[in-house]
């Protein structure tokens, strides 16, 4: 996984939350989740060989849904992280000034 100052991708958030834990009983299988992070792992390393610049979340995953946004929670498209951005940015510079 990337290290904490680096901008996590795609595959790396993926990954991380779809850990299971050791001992616990789960519904479903995983199969279908570890072979698509396999795949992923695949097409990065082939990537960092070679000069493709394709995502390897999107080239397992497929296209995104036009206005949706994979990995974040229900109900989140892109207008709203958009505005999220935006408050953000306005927060933090309210809190830097606020420490000056």
């Amino acid at each position: 996984m990337a290290d904490t100052s680096d901008i996590l991708s795609s595959k790396d958030i993926f990954v991380a939350t779809r850990k299971r834990k050791p001992g616990r009983v789960y519904k479903g299988s995983y199969e279908n989740t570890i072979s698509k992070i396999a795949e992923m792992e695949r097409i990065q390393s082939t990537q960092e060989s070679g000069d493709d610049s394709d995502d390897a979340f999107a080239s397992v995953m497929g296209p995104e849904h036009p206005g949706r946004v994979r990995l974040y929670e229900q109900g989140v498209n892109k207008t709203v992280l958009k505005k999220k951005k935006g408050d953000f940015g306005s927060s933090v510079n309210a809190t830097d000034e606020r420490m000056q």
